[in-house]
């Protein structure tokens, strides 16, 4: 039987959603799932950029039936949380400093939720979250940390780093800051192209079950990045990467390094992850970008890391 979007962004049962305010106001969707039969302890799922719950769907139901409890969330700017622009497709950051405050206002609504506290992110999430991490310091509820394709650097193809940095920076002081950067759009075609499934998964069947969701669901759609986001962005790369930055982060941490990312800064990401005093690289040789969603067969082995790192 063929597989349609349904097969993937099935609602696994029993979960809690709702919103809360975070600091500014901004409203922020959320979703918990209570895992009764069993007590492993706790996930907080932090997506990356252009992501929403529902994407997430599979994963959460495979963390349940390892007897994981989940907690996860819309970052602001995507999904069903606020968006700031009057054109929703545009993502625009002013500040990575309040996403960093969204999760522990997020870690409020986990009362019932069990201990030990895994945090689990990808990309710009894993970039937030290290942000996090350094600065709480040891005043965090996480035993351990897995991060997927964390942005620690942005994989620039043709252009430097300098260059594209400079523009950016140049282009937010003059004003353009909530412009759409170079090549960038509303979400469209480019997104739904096999161009942008390359970057992104091997997995035809999942990519193209998301591009039919998004034409259900329209309002969880989310386009390129402004000039302003991408200055914050690298000017944060610069500051998580300085000297003393990764050494501050103690906690045990699994950094999925996949193989043929063309998203995210492979080299930079070893780099940090030798630099994490309980840091460990797995590299996924065939994955890319997104791992939790590539074939069955680079999944196995994405979920063995993690079954691995956790004990399970």
């Amino acid at each position: 039987m063929e597989q349609t979007f349904k097969d993937f962004y099935a609602e696994p049962p029993g979960g809690r959603f709702g919103y809360f305010s975070a600091s500014d106001g901004v409203r922020i969707r959320f979703a918990a799932w209570r895992n009764e039969p069993e007590d492993k302890g706790t996930i907080v799922l932090l997506h990356g950029r252009r992501e929403y719950i529902e994407k997430y769907y599979e994963t959460i139901g495979e963390l349940l039936a390892r007897g994981f409890s989940v907690l996860t969330m819309d970052w602001r700017g995507q999904g069903l949380s606020g968006r700031p622009l009057k054109n929703p497709h545009k993502h625009h950051l002013q500040s990575y400093g309040p996403m960093v405050e969204d999760i522990d206002i997020l870690l409020a609504q986990a009362a019932d939720l069990p201990q030990p506290f895994t945090l689990m992110a990808h990309s710009m999430g894993a970039h937030a979250a290290i942000r996090y991490l350094h600065d709480k310091g040891a005043k965090h509820p996480f035993a351990k940390a897995i991060l997927l394709a964390p942005m620690i650097g942005v994989h620039f193809i043709e252009l430097s780093k300098l260059l594209v940095s400079g523009i950016a920076k140049m282009m937010t002081r003059f004003g353009c800051a909530r412009l759409y950067a170079l090549g960038q759009a509303d979400y469209g075609p480019l997104q739904k192209s096999p161009a942008s499934q390359a970057f992104l998964t091997s997995d035809a069947v999942r990519f193209q079950a998301e591009q039919d969701f998004l034409e259900s669901h329209p309002d969880r759609a989310l386009g390129g990045v402004t000039w302003g986001w991408l200055d914050i962005s690298l000017k944060s790369i610069e500051q998580i990467t300085a000297p003393g930055y990764p050494e501050a982060v103690s906690l045990d941490t699994l950094v999925v390094q996949c193989g043929l990312d063309r998203v995210v800064d492979n080299r930079a990401m070893s780099d940090f992850t030798a630099r994490l005093p309980h840091g460990k690289l797995v590299r996924i040789t065939d994955a890319r970008h997104e791992v939790y969603r590539e074939r069955d067969e680079i999944r196995a082995e994405f979920w063995q890391a993690v079954d691995d790192f956790l004990g399970i």
